[in-house]
């Protein structure tokens, strides 16, 4: 669950929060890890909510991503040099998602990075999302954002619109490497 591994918590210490990945596109702890924080009342804090500007809409295409935020399993491991997951990413599948949540963001009048933290923080479990901003403007359509929730129909589309994503990657949330490798077990 994120835990390093090995790491053993001391007894009686209680856990409270966990924080893990979770965005539109990085939905891996719904298979596993998010079911054991809710059995288990912690809270978890979800990171990378627009996956490093994939969900904010910045990139035309997917080419158009700098090397540094084509590293994870998203992309293919020869699409930059600083690759250090060897597969063969899942691309065609990142590319139709973001197509489908940036359709349903315009049907539902809001911008891609609305709609995605709104989805996120209608995840059963999910306390909190960590998104980032850069100016006052993006840090008050952040707030905006969250400050009113996602109607259950859109999240449900949503899900389905990157459930193909989700089967793509599979139930590994490290996503800088190999689901051989995977360091979140």
């Amino acid at each position: 669950m994120g835990v390093p591994q090995g790491a053993v918590p001391q007894e009686g210490m209680q856990i409270a929060v966990n924080e893990l990945p979770y965005s539109l596109l990085t939905r891996a702890i719904e298979l596993e890890a998010l079911p054991q924080c809710r059995a288990a009342a912690v809270g978890v804090i979800g990171y990378m909510t627009l996956l490093q500007g994939l969900l904010a809409d910045i990139y035309p295409t997917l080419k158009d991503v700098p090397a540094w935020q084509r590293r994870t399993r998203h992309f293919h491991h020869k699409s930059c040099d600083l690759c250090r997951h060897g597969e063969q990413g899942a691309e065609a599948e990142t590319d139709a998602a973001l197509a489908a949540i940036r359709a349903i963001a315009k049907r539902q009048n809001m911008t891609m990075p609305q709609i995605a933290l709104k989805w996120a923080l209608a995840g059963d479990g999910i306390t909190c999302a960590l998104v980032g901003a850069r100016n006052t403007a993006e840090l008050q359509d952040n707030i905006d954002a969250a400050s009113t929730p996602l109607p259950p129909p859109v999240v449900a589309e949503l899900n389905a619109a990157t459930a193909p994503l989700l089967t793509k990657l599979g139930k590994s949330f490290d996503y800088y490497e190999s689901t051989e490798n995977d360091r979140t077990r």
